[in-house]
This record gives C-alpha cells, sequence and structure tokens, in this order.
C-alpha cells in the first residue's frame, strides 16, 4: 500500500457540485476550487480513485499522468488552471542552480 499524499485533480459535475466537494472532503484534503467544477485535492497515497469517481456529482478524479477524457468540455478557464497545475508539477530546469552567486559564467549581483 502507497504512503504519504499525492496531488489529485476532480472534475465535477456542474450540478450537484456543491454536494459532491462536500462527499469528497470525507476522503481527501481539498486544496484549491475553481468553481463551480474543478478542485484540487490531496490524498493519502492509498486512495481509490476509481472509487472516488464513483461518488454522486464526481464526473473525473485523476492523478498525474493525467487521463486524455480530461480535457472535454473544460472551458478555456477551467483549462488554463489544469494547466498550470501541470507546470507545478514538472521539473524545474533553472540555469546555475545551486552554484555559488560568483561561479564563472555569472555576473555578481548589483551593488547596492
Amino acid at each position: 500500500m502507497e504512503t504519504g499524499e499525492r496531488e489529485v485533480l476532480l472534475i465535477l459535475a456542474p450540478e450537484g457540485a456543491e454536494e459532491a466537494l462536500t462527499r469528497l472532503r470525507e476522503h481527501v484534503r481539498i486544496e484549491h476550487v475553481l468553481r463551480p467544477r474543478v478542485a484540487l485535492a490531496k490524498a493519502p497515497g492509498g486512495v481509490d480513485l476509481p472509487a472516488l469517481q464513483r461518488l454522486p456529482g464526481v464526473a473525473v478524479a485523476a492523478g498525474l499522468p493525467l487521463p486524455d477524457a480530461v480535457w472535454p468540455g473544460l472551458t478555456p478557464t477551467e483549462q488554463l488552471f489544469i494547466q498550470g497545475w501541470l507546470q507545478r508539477q514538472a521539473p524545474k530546469t533553472r540555469t546555475g542552480e545551486g552554484l555559488p552567486w560568483d561561479a564563472p559564467g555569472f555576473k555578481p549581483p548589483d551593488k547596492p
């Protein structure tokens, strides 16, 4: 059985979304909500996503990678919200990450 928590995307049916959120709070910790029908939650590692998706009012309960079934029918705002969440999950690549500020090839910070 998995341990720890993982982030889960929840897409709710337009009708009954608030009731679905109430039911979901019994199983996961809701972190962010884009009303009326998209939410991000922290779920225990062993949570059964298909069981969450079978709850009344829940259209999609998915972790990463997202299934293609997530995208049809979303508004542009909902798509942007989900794309932002996906970007947050991507590994960071920053030039000079972990190097000292005066490493060769980098300029020191401006003087005050």
